[in-house]
């Protein structure tokens, strides 16, 4: 009996595990080159070409979208700065950013 309790506790978990590792992948961030980033796409950072990282927080704007960030002339930083949307080159965004929420798996049965 002890010995069942022990397996069923071994598989409880480690089907907990697997949900959390799942859910951790689902809300990764991805680097997404700027200039194929998705206008609607919720960034959080961007990385220039020298390397230089810029948190969504730095950044002064209305929303975090990426159509109003790089689709503006100039990025405008809190702390005065000026960055050109030409110096972006990578946009950091939560998640697929290719992936349309309405769209169907493929598996799935009309």
């Amino acid at each position: 009996m002890k010995a069942l309790i022990q397996v069923l506790t071994l598989i409880a978990l480690s089907f907990a595990f697997n949900h959390s590792a799942n859910a951790q992948s689902a809300d990764s961030d991805i680097k997404v080159p700027a200039t194929r980033v998705d206008a609607s796409a919720e960034v959080n950072a961007l990385e220039l070409y020298d390397g230089e990282t810029i948190s969504v927080v730095q950044i002064r704007r209305r929303n975090n979208s990426a159509g109003s960030i790089l689709g503006a002339s100039q990025i405008e930083l809190n702390n005065g700065e000026i960055v050109y949307p030409e110096e972006v080159r990578y946009a950091v965004v939560r998640g697929d950013s290719n992936k349309n929420p309405h769209q169907k798996n493929p598996h799935q049965q009309n």
